[in-house]
């Protein structure tokens, strides 16, 4: 995905860089996501570069969504609602059944798999 402007990026999605920005600013594989100031900030640099700065950052940049992080968030959250849900004594909520969690169970173990 071409990236022209900073609205491109979604506020709190991380993306793998594709295509280094003409500046260098953004490498091949860095991981970056936008924050809610409109900072981009660039992981594997541990830094970001500030709103003011990034229409000239950002020339020629191409990402990816970095679906690895997102599988491993979705999970890590997995665990934080079964945990609720065992803390409450709540068994089946209008939003996640045991179906569901087995479904979250089993992509886990796909994940792990994979992994290995």
């Amino acid at each position: 995905m071409k990236i022209e402007t900073i609205d491109d990026l979604t506020i709190g999605v991380r993306y793998k860089v594709t295509k280094q920005s003409d500046d260098e600013t953004f490498l091949l594989n860095e991981i970056i996501e936008r924050n809610d100031n409109s900072d981009i900030l660039g992981y594997d640099a541990a830094g970001w570069i500030d709103a003011k700065n990034v229409e000239k950052a950002i020339k020629g940049l191409e990402v990816e969504l970095h679906k690895e992080y997102g599988v491993r968030r979705i999970l890590r959250l997995h665990e934080e609602i079964k945990k609720l849900y065992s803390d409450y004594n709540i068994i089946e909520s209008d939003f996640l059944t045991e179906e569901d969690f087995d479904e979250l169970d089993k992509l886990n173990e796909k994940l792990k798999e994979e992994k290995q």
